[in-house]
């Protein structure tokens, strides 16, 4: 089967927002900014005990990941008179979403353990040192007279792309996962499947979408140093705030949902909304044969 282009992804994404973007806000954008701000309001109220805060904390951000993909797999899919219909999923399925992020934890650690060394001893003479004497030193010099050797600096760089391509690899766990429920090894395997041949198709996907972000960016800083256009300034911010919470976030999040479902095309493992109603196909002779027998 012909692969799907970029283009063709990104117009499938803004065809399942047209007449639904104030559902796709809702659950993309409105839902998740709430539970963040819920969050931030528990880590506050458990600040005395670091524990339970961290892991409710860590809990509540695999909960608004784990909705958010749901919601953009049914958004993706047509879905929309569901969308709502059980957002968090099951338990189970959250449980093995948490393992998988668990995991991905693990692996971005990695490169950090080339710098153990660095950062134990740089805190050790940051905490014994006079405070004038750091001022007087400067952080920059002092966070150079730490740094590790420059192998073992290419060593975590080295392990750092190691884990880039690993994560190519496995960029569809997560929507199998949800998708499928499948077990998580299968997931692995089937991500596998899906990314071999397609690696950096899938890599340079997200960087499709930087140059909105980057011109954006540029024309704020722009705006910034010109003092008679600053409230035009201030006024474009909160536009382009506005643009992003109500529709970028969303398109970004189906457009990845839509990524996933070109492969499954691909694959020959897509259904769609239409695919999920289930036709019972009656043979009229079934129906005079069952008359005939009551008339008996």
């Amino acid at each position: 089967m012909q692969k799907t282009s970029y283009n063709q992804i990104k117009e499938q994404a803004k065809n399942k927002i047209d007449g639904h973007l104030g559902e796709a806000f809702l659950a993309l954008s409105f839902i998740p900014i709430i539970l963040g701000i819920a969050r931030s309001i528990l880590s506050v109220l458990l600040n005395g005990v670091p524990i339970v805060s961290n892991m409710l904390d860590f809990g509540i951000i695999i909960l608004v990941q784990y909705f958010v993909i749901i919601a953009s797999l049914k958004l993706s899919k047509g879905k929309y008179s569901i969308l709502f219909r059980n957002p968090f999923g099951n338990l189970k399925g959250y449980l093995k979403f948490m393992l998988y992020n668990l995991f991905l934890m693990v692996l971005y650690f990695l490169p950090v353990i080339f710098y153990l060394d660095f950062f134990s001893q740089l805190g050790e003479y940051i905490y014994n040192t006079d405070p004038e004497i750091l001022a007087q030193t400067g952080s920059f010099d002092v966070i150079v007279g730490f740094l590790p050797s420059a192998q073992l600096m290419v060593y975590s760089v080295i392990v750092a792309l190691v884990i880039i391509g690993i994560r190519v690899r496995l960029f569809f766990v997560s929507y199998l996962l949800v998708d499928k429920d499948m077990p998580l090894i299968d997931s692995f395997k089937t991500s596998l499947k899906y990314s071999r041949g397609n690696f950096f198709r899938i890599l340079l996907f997200p960087f499709t979408f930087l140059l909105w972000v980057l011109l954006g960016v540029v024309f704020i800083g722009i705006l910034s140093i010109l003092p008679y256009l600053f409230i035009l300034g201030i006024l474009l911010i909160f536009v382009l705030l506005g643009y992003v919470i109500i529709y970028l976030v969303p398109y970004l999040n189906i457009s990845f949902a839509e990524m996933y479902n070109s492969f499954l095309r691909e694959h020959e493992d897509f259904v769609s909304c239409e695919d999920d109603i289930k036709v019972i196909e009656v043979n009229p002779l079934d129906i005079y044969d069952q008359e005939s027998m009551k008339e008996d």
